[in-house]
């Protein structure tokens, strides 16, 4: 898992330092399917931490979790795009919490 928190911390680099369509397209894929992994992988982990009697519970709680960062991720990102009039601040803040997951 700690492999795929590093490639995520990596491509969201590509479309910060590169304005090519290609640098878009190949952070969109690598994300995608970082996320599928990391996703899958988070859910086997808490099951196994949990044990079968909460797994349910803790899987619902990460599954309310993300989908509050849903919500709130994109508003956060929209203001920050907007105060900076660019979209580095937005894509490059998650880094740094990506790399940390990873430790």
């Amino acid at each position: 898992m700690a492999t795929a928190y590093v490639v995520q911390a990596t491509e969201i680099l590509l479309p910060a330092v590169s304005d090519a369509w290609w640098a878009a397209a190949i952070s969109s894929m690598l994300f995608g399917s970082m996320f599928v992994g990391i996703a899958a992988l988070t859910l086997t982990y808490a099951r196994e931490v949990t044990g079968a009697r909460r797994a349910d519970l803790a899987i619902g709680l990460l599954t309310a979790v993300y989908g509050a960062g849903q919500v709130l991720g994109p508003l956060v990102a929209a203001h920050l795009a907007k105060m900076r009039a660019t979209l580095d601040l937005p894509s490059l803040l998650p880094r740094p919490w990506l790399l940390w997951a990873a430790c």
